[in-house]
């Protein structure tokens, strides 16, 4: 299943010529983005805690500063750190457990 598949967006509906609908558009566009190179690079359950990540993202910006080109990609900046640091968490424990193994193997 294609990374854009797995959530429904409102790209396929028709798009009102409104200020709100080019808003939402661009927020999926920008997110969709960002989940489909995460599903590449890590994966369905890494891409659903990055789009999880980027919508907190979204809702935690200052409102004045939405719908500018450079937020979306800051919002997806944010993301991306805390996805980062979440996955180092992540990997630090299982390496920590892995080594753990050895050496009571060992």
């Amino acid at each position: 299943m294609g990374a854009l598949n797995m959530f429904p967006t409102a790209t396929n509906r028709v798009q009102s010529r409104g200020r709100c609908a080019k808003l939402i558009l661009e927020a999926e566009i920008e997110c969709g983005a960002f989940m489909s190179a995460t599903n590449r690079l890590f994966g369905k359950q890494a891409a659903r805690a990055a789009v999880a990540l980027w919508v907190e993202e979204l809702e935690a910006g200052p409102r004045h500063f939405r719908g500018r080109d450079l937020v979306w990609r800051i919002v997806t900046i944010s993301a991306a750190s805390r996805l980062a640091d979440l996955m180092g968490a992540t990997r630090s424990t299982e390496k920590t457990h892995h080594e753990g193994d050895a050496l009571r193997r060992g």
